[in-house]
């Protein structure tokens, strides 16, 4: 099994301002929403776009607010905490590019 901790550099996410650890893992659990639309393997469909393409031109702070404010006719998750983005972060990072 392949864990991949990424390091995001959130103000505020941790109370003693250390960066949060993402962990692919839990990452991938978040996902599952992502994939009705993406696909499990990330190609997208006519209507959402292709993961595999689109993940490594982004920046982390362009993905982060996609995931929690949405984009076209994606819905946002705006409960995401830091953690779960994070988390979410390093799914797609180790998964995606």
């Amino acid at each position: 099994m392949l864990l991949i901790a990424f390091l995001v550099g959130c103000t505020g996410g941790d109370d003693t301002g250390e960066p949060i650890v993402g962990s692919a893992t839990a990452g991938e659990a978040l996902y599952a929403a992502c994939a009705s639309c993406h696909g499990v393997d990330g190609a997208g469909t006519e209507a959402y776009p292709s993961l595999i393409e689109e993940i490594p031109e982004k920046s982390d702070a362009e993905i982060t607010d996609i995931v929690l404010n949405g984009t076209g006719s994606m819905a946002g998750y705006p409960d995401f905490d830091d953690q779960d983005i994070a988390d979410l972060l390093a799914y797609l990072r180790a998964t995606f590019g």
